[in-house]
């Protein structure tokens, strides 16, 4: 059901600026920050400016979805946020992003113990959903509560059989946790 409501997931030639940080939760962007973030840092030339067809700022996620003409200035851009990512002056920040592919998804998972290493968790989720090509372990407070984690994990996941539906939970009998996808 869920996965039927974020149809935002097989959108063609569009990248997603994750806004999933503290500055965008403080201050949500407006279209105006939008606007001057688009033109002056994530498409800075002219060339990557004509390219442009769409922006939107999903209502609900703190998603950004930039489509572009083309899958290569698409996948120009996708490039440029997955690697350094992009920074977003008037936030003083670095963002980043992926490209909609529909054989890999981005996945918060939430409700994961502490104790749960990081190769537990991709054969967790090889064995349910594909390939762990990225797993980044979330940190409640990076600067100043030091290694105390929050039990959230961001994955990039190669999706074993994309037609499937991807389940809302992972219960973890072994373990009792209930992970939430």
């Amino acid at each position: 059901m869920v996965s039927r409501f974020l149809t935002f997931f097989e959108r063609k030639n569009t990248v997603v600026v994750d806004l999933y940080e503290g500055p965008f939760f403080r201050r949500r962007p407006k279209w105006d920050d939008i606007a001057l973030f688009v033109h002056e840092d994530l498409c800075p030339t002219q060339g990557l400016r004509e390219e442009l067809v769409d922006v939107q700022l999903h209502p609900v996620k703190m998603l950004l979805f930039v489509r572009m003409r083309t899958q290569e200035t698409r996948d120009e851009l996708a490039m440029r946020l997955q690697t350094l990512g992009v920074y977003w002056k008037d936030y003083n920040t670095t963002v980043k992003g992926y490209s909609l592919d529909k054989e890999v998804k981005f996945i918060t998972v939430s409700g994961v113990i502490p104790e749960t290493t990081e190769e537990q968790l991709k054969e967790t989720i090889r064995g349910l959903l594909g390939e762990v090509i990225e797993a980044k372990k979330g940190l409640l407070d990076p600067k100043n509560l030091l290694g105390v984690t929050n039990g959230i994990w961001k994955i990039k996941v190669k999706i074993q059989e994309p037609e499937k539906e991807l389940p809302a939970y992972i219960h973890k009998q072994d373990e009792g946790e209930l992970w939430s996808l």
